[in-house]
């Protein structure tokens, strides 16, 4: 029978091999910051915590400093996170990093412009960072022939081979290295690093796989109905309520959420607008099944599996 070990939102499967293995992960999940892969655990400054499971960062001075480099400084490697900028930065902005100037160092940030950058030797992807204050999917890959950034499974510029510094300062989420701030103002949610880079399918399974449910067919499906303006408040504003828990990677809060939703509409709507009531009913109950997602199936070799 094929074994699953289930550690926190990971499913590991031998049935499937990743093209990378996994050597940090991190969920942001409980009062410390912890590897779930390695053991390379970091450390909290300034007031930088983890709520309802996300890193929370305020922008100003705090950020998690690791004790060694998490991200291999030789050979092909792979990055992988959700973030969500709450307010944009009026300077550079970076939300991991490693090393030191030019040594050359290594982050995932932006300009003021903010045109997205990865690196000291890759300092404008072309790719403007979203502003849309939603969480989003960001992948580096880096092989010997190419490096690759991903924003929500999707393949958005590439570069000729990035190198790492083994000198400089090691890891940190929120906070360019040394002395230079450029801190990011978000949360921060699934941090992978990988030894070896991971294929386009494989970032599209994690980016797509982690995606929270999606309201919008639910809000149309509101806005198009022959309720009253008032009638339509009532019910869209704890809609979009969900709406905003999905975004922000508090799943379990929307479908919480949603559940209320379907209570009010059964008891506003079900006698009166029987129809209109099973409408939203069951496209509410579709969001509700999809579930939250937050769990992939990830493929290792035992040699490579995880200490537990």
């Amino acid at each position: 029978m094929k074994a699953i070990t289930f550690i926190g939102t990971i499913v590991l499967s031998a049935a499937s091999v990743f093209a990378a293995t996994p050597i940090h992960h991190y969920t942001f999940n409980g009062p410390s910051i912890v590897d779930s892969v390695g053991s390379a655990d970091g450390t909290l400054l300034n007031g930088a915590t983890n709520v309802s499971g996300v890193l929370t960062l305020d922008g100003v001075d705090d950020f998690v400093q690791f004790g060694v480099p998490l991200i291999p400084t030789t050979g092909s490697f792979s990055v992988a996170f959700f973030a969500e900028e709450l307010s944009p930065s009026s300077d550079r902005m970076e939300i991991i990093s490693q090393g030191c100037s030019y040594c050359p160092g290594f982050y995932v940030g932006y300009y003021p412009t903010p045109m997205m950058r990865v690196g000291d030797e890759w300092q404008n992807t072309g790719v403007a960072f979203p502003s849309d204050r939603l969480f989003h999917h960001y992948t580096v890959t880096a092989d010997d022939q190419q490096t690759r950034l991903y924003i929500d499974g999707k393949l958005v510029a590439t570069n000729p081979l990035i190198h790492l510094s083994g000198e400089g300062d090691a890891t940190r989420l929120g906070m360019q290295f040394q002395s230079w701030g450029e801190n990011f103002h978000g949360n921060i949610d699934e941090l992978w690093i990988f030894n070896g880079a991971l294929t386009g399918r494989e970032v599209k399974t994690m980016a797509t796989r982690n995606a929270p449910p999606i309201v919008a067919e639910l809000l149309v499906e509101l806005n198009n109905s022959a309720l009253s303006a008032r009638e339509k408040r009532t019910f869209l504003s704890a809609v979009e309520a969900a709406q905003t828990s999905f975004a922000r990677g508090r799943c379990e809060k929307g479908i919480q959420q949603l559940q209320a939703f379907q209570n009010k509409v059964r008891a506003q709507l079900g006698r009166d607008k029987p129809a209109l009531a099973d409408a939203l009913l069951a496209a509410a109950q579709a969001i509700i099944d999809n579930g939250c997602g937050h769990s992939f199936a990830l493929g290792l070799t035992p040699a490579s599996q995880p200490k537990l």
